[in-house]
């Protein structure tokens, strides 16, 4: 718990905050941190490497990245400067993003052009 009230605590500073976080804002971090806490912060970071690596490799191989298409991957190809996601930008983002949703899609879109941004989940095992 006291990883979650440092963490809580870096959160206020950072938003300026004067008050107290809310309750329920912060009641799934607790047992979030916790998960992270057992696995290992180490081992979450080692299991994110190959599947980003892949999921770039695919969207290259498929022809996403060219013509017609155009997608262009936002996160570094870098694997030290590069996180447990991948983002995919494209001009018509927004655009792309409704459409997606539409058709009952999750859709991530964060302006200016980033259209996808697919996390990775920490696997258990």
């Amino acid at each position: 718990m006291r990883v979650a009230r440092a963490t809580l605590a870096a959160q206020c500073r950072h938003e300026k905050s004067v008050s107290t976080p809310q309750v329920l804002s912060t009641a799934s971090l607790a047992g979030s941190l916790r998960v992270f806490a057992e696995a290992g912060i180490a081992r979450v970071r080692a299991q994110s490497l190959a599947p980003t690596a892949y999921l770039i490799d695919l969207l290259e191989a498929t022809g996403l990245t060219g013509p017609p298409y155009n997608v262009r991957i936002g996160t570094p190809r870098d694997p030290e400067r590069r996180g447990g996601h991948v983002a995919g930008e494209h001009d018509q983002a927004a655009r792309i993003a409704r459409a997606l949703k539409r058709r009952g899609m999750v859709a991530d879109f964060r302006p200016p052009d980033t259209g996808g941004s697919w996390q990775l989940p920490v696997v258990g095992s």
